[in-house]
């Protein structure tokens, strides 16, 4: 079998200057974008389309006239104004967001996702449905590029927790991984966290943060590692809930 070679770029500008063609990228941002897509896959949404900017959003939704969208999204952690939710996958109920379509706009992840255009297919992982998305890297053959979100620019513990996780489990699932020195750290760092998920994100500076302003049941609920058994797939503009 093929090795394939997995390459871990801890935050969007990372990848400035390099190719994602011919790659499978895996997009996160667990605090809390890509936390939140899953769980509003989970509860029967119908697609989420990421934007950069508010304007784009906002713009999106006037385009859409056969139903309406949601709008969703964060600034600084909190809701934008006049947009249906905010950022925090609680809010996202089957009651809330069954078989509509989920317009998002974060600081981190939506430009993450953004930044992953040129793979030729792109994942969104979560702690919550990491197992899922690990095993459907193993079906495909191509080379695996974990792109973390970071925040306001900088890296992220617990992304790079997520990305690390990961990369422990394709390695136990098979021996067709290569994996550099670089996500072999990463690796080694998420396992003395995975005994303590919340515990991570309290020692995450956007974790603390969030708890701050009042998020501390979504530090909790983000934590949940494999409690999704999802995988969803960024492909035409639209994040969608890849069919078993």
């Amino acid at each position: 079998m093929a090795k394939r070679i997995i390459q871990v770029y801890e935050k969007p500008a990372d990848v400035t200057g390099c190719s994602l063609e011919h790659t499978v990228a895996v997009v996160i941002d667990v605090l809390r974008a890509t936390s939140t897509i899953i769980t509003a896959l989970k509860n029967g949404c119908r697609g989420v389309i990421p934007t950069a900017e508010i304007e784009e959003a906002l713009a999106l939704r006037q385009r859409v006239t056969d139903h309406v969208p949601l709008l969703t999204g964060e600034r600084q952690g909190k809701k934008i104004p006049g947009f249906d939710l905010g950022n925090s996958p609680l809010e996202f109920t089957k009651q809330t967001v069954k078989d509509k379509l989920v317009i998002i706009t974060t600081t981190n992840g939506t430009r993450a996702l953004l930044a992953a255009a040129e793979a030729d297919k792109k994942y969104v992982l979560s702690l919550l449905n990491l197992q899922a998305v690990a095993a459907a890297l193993d079906r495909d053959e191509q080379d695996i590029t974990i792109l973390c979100a970071g925040t306001d620019g900088g890296n992220s513990l617990e992304d790079s927790v997520c990305a690390g996780l990961l990369i422990d489990e394709l390695v136990h699932s098979s021996d067709q991984y290569v994996v550099d020195v670089h996500g072999n750290a990463l690796r080694d760092r998420a396992l003395s966290y995975k005994q303590d998920l919340v515990k991570m994100f309290t020692d995450a500076a956007h974790g603390r943060y969030l708890k701050e302003i009042g998020f501390i049941a979504d530090l909790e609920y983000c934590a949940r590692l494999n409690s999704i058994p999802l995988c969803a797939v960024y492909e035409n503009d639209v994040i969608i809930k890849v069919k078993n």
